[in-house]
């Protein structure tokens, strides 16, 4: 997929336990398992290449599934 120049970049990152899934501008899908060697890898960071303006960002956390209320 390209970016052209000057194009805004939407971003839709869903994160769950070893499953990171990235959707680009609604046209493209990145989807990768990890698995987190360290215990206290629980932090999320994005870094951009070449010059990058963030405009917003919204994040949220879901309730685990299987918890009891």
């Amino acid at each position: 997929m390209e970016i052209k120049k000057g194009e805004l970049l939407n971003l839709r990152v869903f994160i769950d336990r070893s499953i990171v899934e990235v959707f680009v501008n609604g046209r493209q899908c990145i989807a990768v398992r990890t698995y987190p060697d360290r215990a206290d890898s629980k932090g999320v960071s994005i870094q951009a290449r070449n010059d990058a303006l963030l405009k917003s960002l919204d994040a949220w956390q879901m309730e685990n599934v299987y918890s009891k209320k």
